[in-house]
């Protein structure tokens, strides 16, 4: 049975437009740009984010980890104020089931949504991107990402 899992994409929270396929480690990106989204200092957001996957290699060992980054620098300019606020994986069953037999996660024409908020500890964080972690011999994803607040 099919879930319906509806989502409206709002250019003003995309992560990630798309335009061409992600084959290295790095900051999601619209336009050709690093995209950051400032959601209001001293703001707790709890949201989604919705991936759309168009295409996605997936061979023995591809692995994909969308991180939601929460940051108090709007250039995400200083690593150590970077923080990993959620996560989620993609890839070859083999790379997510540690070496056993395992279903692939993710697919071409697939939408995998995770939740996330911009709170680690007391720390809200204003600024939010979406960083895509690659491994694997043959890695390559093309997807939009996007984020939706839940009230």
């Amino acid at each position: 049975m099919a879930i319906n899992q509806a989502a409206i994409l709002d250019t003003l929270t995309q992560l990630h437009d798309g335009a061409a396929a992600v084959t290295t480690s790095g900051a999601g990106q619209v336009s050709a740009a690093a995209k950051v989204i400032d959601v209001g200092e001293g703001l707790y957001v709890k949201g989604e984010v919705v991936i759309d996957i168009s295409a996605i290699a997936l061979t023995t060992d591809e692995l994909y980890t969308m991180h939601i980054q929460g940051s108090s620098d709007a250039d995400f300019g200083t690593a150590a104020n970077i923080r990993d606020l959620a996560k989620y994986d993609l890839g070859a069953g083999e790379v997510l089931f540690n070496g056993q037999a395992g279903e692939d996660v993710g697919a071409a024409n697939e939408r995998h949504i995770f939740l996330f908020t911009n709170q680690l500890g007391d720390t809200v964080y204003q600024y939010l991107r979406l960083y895509i972690t690659t491994a694997g011999a043959a890695e390559s994803i093309t997807f939009k990402a996007w984020m939706t607040k839940i009230d």
